[in-house]
């Protein structure tokens, strides 16, 4: 009984497998020398006798005539002289053929025949559509022969076979007398499987389009090509593309006018290709670069010709089943929807099962459920789903997507009952698959599945939840899982931990803050990895090792965060140099955070520095300086946790460059006095200090804890006092109390440091404001008869006649905003630079009786 192939109904058998074999290339339009087999032999690399064997004068081969003349091919097309009508052949190519021409060329005389004339019909370019089709059915049957056995006589009888049963391809070689180690019946049905598979109207235009692909590379294609294509390579790219589809292409691209320059006309090319636009450093629109073959365009146009060619018809035999109908909805979209329909409708739920197993197909059919779901019987619909949810070995993330598409979209209509019995069904696809997701297996469905449960808690039971953790903690530790769960978590973080988060958060359940743990500390690199590559993604997942601190523990936490590259870059150094933004999240995590991690951990995440010697504080200052004010800020409220050496080389650099050169107007101030704390004087430093203009924000900043007891001298006392009077102040808000505390010690450094005295008229404005505040808080004490015992501190020293003078002098200074200078002049014992005299002015307006307290009693009038 004859073999009976069996392919795709909706293959038109008259149509689809019509021969249409390339033009030979004819000798005799080229000058080939006698001894062409010694020089081919030479172009070999061998000795020039070594074809003489096989195609020699002396050789007793029945067929050298006909392999002589497809080794007179092979020798033009080495020595270049086929150039012109193929291509130049790279080195790798021209190796490539060599190899294969001298494979096995030791064994018989046919063998080396046969792969002699496969050599040779590689040279063969399809130039039409029917030629390009015949190509691909040689191709398949090929891989078939290949996939059976790679011996060389066997591959040639499929080739034979293939041809003799009608399947529109050329035997390779035909003369060969010996036939292999292949029955026809494993032929046979080894083809019948190739062709039932791969030669369908899904995938033919894929195949047609792979072998155009290789053509075009031939004239220059080179895939996406970033800088664009130039005029000549896409001229001979459009001109081989429109000699395969060039009538149907029309049909389908619109262009303003027919003639010879339309295949050149820029209407044309920019629906053949794809673009990319690119704009000035304004925003606005520069040029465009046509990158690309418009490929999904070109597979639709080989689907257009197969159908107007009658290779493939859906409206001969009638279509099985849904697969098949889907086929024909991947290119003929809305045409299909009748036999969509029909086959949901009239055929049982449970022919869909192999549907769902494929992939590809399964998110098809959803897409469709879910644009005409309320068009089919709400049954019929409760049925298929039920048959997809069955599904649970079946591992497709993108199905889940699709589904979870369905439900939200429709839920009134399938029924809240039937959604809450699939998401509860332990047997299920869904719970399964979300269990899988979990760990990384589709990492792109977690956004949709994140929103769907957020928006339907309801559908939220305890146990279910608790069973995806179970699971997920289970399969974590199978090697086969956990290398792509690890390869996902660095991947998709933004996608992967907020879903660990949301169910950790939505179950009580132990198994939530077991995996969470897992999670956070399986992959040490995690956080740096994606600092480096998704700086955005990283800060979102700090939030999540602020919040799970706890459970991760001061080990894993000064692991992760110090953990370094090949360059020694940490995840503190990479977000400083990747934005302002990510910089200042980092340190706010750190300043929150701090007593989470060991001191010496942090300072080395602070302090240490990169393969170029770069630390923190240089990588701010040279690429993000917008961020200084923050660091800055960081390192007044944190100077224990950096290294003073360490400091201080990075503000040798910024003084030896020069501060108004090196850094922005905003933070020059704050920069020289960090500079006078790490004890870096110089003019520059003393410039930006007088030229600060005086303001409560500038006093407010100028009250940190600067203190440099070794510079104090004479003011020993005067800071004994200061401290027994603040501490003993319990009156006010913490927020006061605290700028009180600090004001005291910039007061003594004012004072007594040289630098600082030297400041001029800034420094007496600093002074005559902190006394201003000192006095204001402690006068509302005394007049209220509390702390008696502070007016005797303030007793000693002046006469009774030069308290009052200085008093009148002081306030009428401050009360009438008149300059300094001149009041400094007129009374000495206002002048800077001497701790006593000032401090002993103080002393006077708190004992004068003119000083007056604010009803409010809030402060003292004209001191504040």
């Amino acid at each position: 009984m004859p073999f009976r192939y069996k392919f795709h109904p909706a293959i038109n058998r008259e149509k689809a497998f019509e021969t249409d074999f390339c033009k030979d290339i004819s000798l005799t339009d080229y000058m080939i020398p006698d001894d062409f087999l010694e020089q081919l032999a030479t172009l070999c690399g061998e000795r020039r006798n070594y074809f003489d064997k096989k195609a020699g004068k002396h050789s007793s081969y029945t067929l050298k005539k006909q392999l002589r003349a497809e080794l007179k091919l092979i020798y033009l097309r080495l020595n270049g002289d086929l150039n012109e009508t193929l291509h130049p052949m790279s080195p790798d190519e021209k190796k490539a053929l060599i190899t294969k021409l001298k494979e096995e060329s030791d064994k018989c005389i046919p063998g080396f025949h046969n792969r002699v004339r496969s050599i040779t019909q590689s040279f063969y370019i399809p130039q039409t559509f029917s030629q390009l089709l015949t190509r691909v059915r040689q191709n398949l049957v090929t891989k078939t022969a290949s996939s059976l056995s790679g011996e060389v006589h066997a591959n040639n009888r499929v080739t034979a076979i293939a041809a003799t049963d009608g399947l529109g391809v050329e035997v390779n070689f035909a003369g060969d007398i010996y036939e292999g180690r292949l029955s026809e019946g494993q032929i046979r049905v080894a083809l019948n499987k190739t062709f039932r598979k791969n030669y369908t109207p899904a995938l033919l235009p894929l195949l047609l389009s792979d072998e155009l692909r290789g053509i075009l590379m031939n004239v220059g294609y080179l895939g996406h090509h970033e800088q664009g294509y130039g005029t000549g390579t896409m001229s001979q790219i459009v001109q081989t593309i429109h000699a395969m589809l060039g009538e149907y292409l029309n049909e389908i691209i619109s262009i303003p006018f027919e003639g010879e320059h339309q295949l050149t006309d820029w209407s044309y090319l920019e629906q053949l290709f794809l673009k990319e636009d690119y704009y000035d450093e304004d925003g606005d629109w520069d040029f465009c670069r046509l990158v690309d073959i418009n490929w999904p365009l070109i597979q639709y146009c080989f689907w257009v010709t197969l159908v107007e060619e009658g290779v493939i018809d859906f409206y001969g035999p009638r279509l099985l089943d849904v697969s098949e109908a889907l086929d024909y909805e991947l290119y003929a979209k809305e045409d299909a929807f009748p036999f969509l329909m029909d086959c949901l409708s009239n055929h049982p739920a449970t022919s869909l099962k192999s549907v769902f197993l494929d992939k590809k197909k399964s998110v098809m059919l959803l897409h469709f459920l879910n644009r005409h779901m309320e068009e089919l019987d709400r049954q019929k619909v409760k049925d298929i789903f039920a048959v997809f949810n069955s599904q649970k070995n079946l591992v497709n993330p993108a199905a889940v997507s699709a589904f979870l598409d369905c439900l939200e979209s429709h839920k009134d209509f399938i029924g809240r009952e039937t959604i809450k019995k699939m998401l509860m069904d332990r047997d299920g696809f869904l719970l399964a698959n979300i269990a899988l997701i979990t760990l990384g297996q589709g990492a792109e469905a977690l956004p949709g599945l994140i929103s769907f449960l957020e928006a339907n808690k309801e559908y939220l039971n305890p146990d279910v939840l608790e069973e995806i953790l179970r699971r997920a903690l289970v399969e974590i530790a199978v090697p086969g899982i956990c290398k792509p769960f690890l390869n996902s978590l660095k991947r998709c973080p933004h996608d992967f931990l907020p879903w660990m988060a949301f169910v950790s958060n939505n179950s009580e359940s132990l198994y939530g803050e077991r995996l969470l743990k897992k999670l956070l500390t399986l992959e040490h690199s995690l956080l740096l990895v994606t600092m480096k590559n998704r700086p955005d993604v990283a800060c979102d997942l700090l939030l999540l090792y602020a919040r799970h601190q706890d459970l991760i523990s001061v080990f894993y936490l000064d692991l992760i965060f110090s953990y370094r590259d090949w360059d020694y870059e940490n995840v503190l150094s990479l977000a400083v140099c990747h934005s302002v933004e990510a910089g200042r999240k980092m340190l706010d995590f750190f300043n929150d955070n701090k007593n989470a991690f060991l001191v010496d951990t942090l300072k080395l995440i602070l302090c240490g520095r990169n393969m170029r010697g770069e630390d923190v504080f240089w990588l701010i200052v040279s690429k993000q300086p917008d961020l200084l004010p923050a660091f800055i800020d960081f390192i007044w409220e944190n100077k224990e946790l950096f290294e003073r050496g360490s400091a201080k080389k990075s503000l040798l650099m910024i003084k030896k460059q020069g501060i108004t050169k090196l850094i922005p107007e905003s933070s020059q101030f704050s920069v020289a006095l960090l500079m006078l704390e790490y004890g870096l004087m110089s003019k520059e430093v003393i410039s930006l200090i007088k030229a600060a203009p005086p303001s409560d924000d500038w006093l407010h900043f100028s009250t940190r804890n600067i203190s440099h007891p070794e510079k104090i001298n004479g003011a020993r006392e005067v800071a004994r006092v200061l401290f027994s009077i603040i501490n003993d102040v319990r009156f006010g808000k913490d927020e006061r109390r605290q700028v009180l505390k600090n004001n005291h010690l910039l007061l003594i450094n004012s004072l007594a440091d040289k630098n600082i005295s030297i400041a001029g008229e800034q420094g007496s404005w600093i002074v005559k404001q902190l006394i201003a505040h000192h006095i204001s808080f402690l006068r509302i004490k005394v007049a209220k008869g509390e702390h008696s015992h502070h007016r005797y501190r303030f007793m000693t020293g002046y006469s009774a006649s030069s308290q009052q003078r200085a008093l009148e002098a002081l306030q009428q200074a401050l009360d009438e905003g008149e300059p300094i200078a001149g009041l400094l002049k007129q009374h000495p014992a206002l002048k800077h630079g001497t701790p006593g005299q000032l401090f002993k002015a103080g002393q006077a307006i708190l004992s004068h009786r003119a000083c007056r307290v604010d009803p409010k009693g809030d402060h003292v009038s004209g001191l504040v």
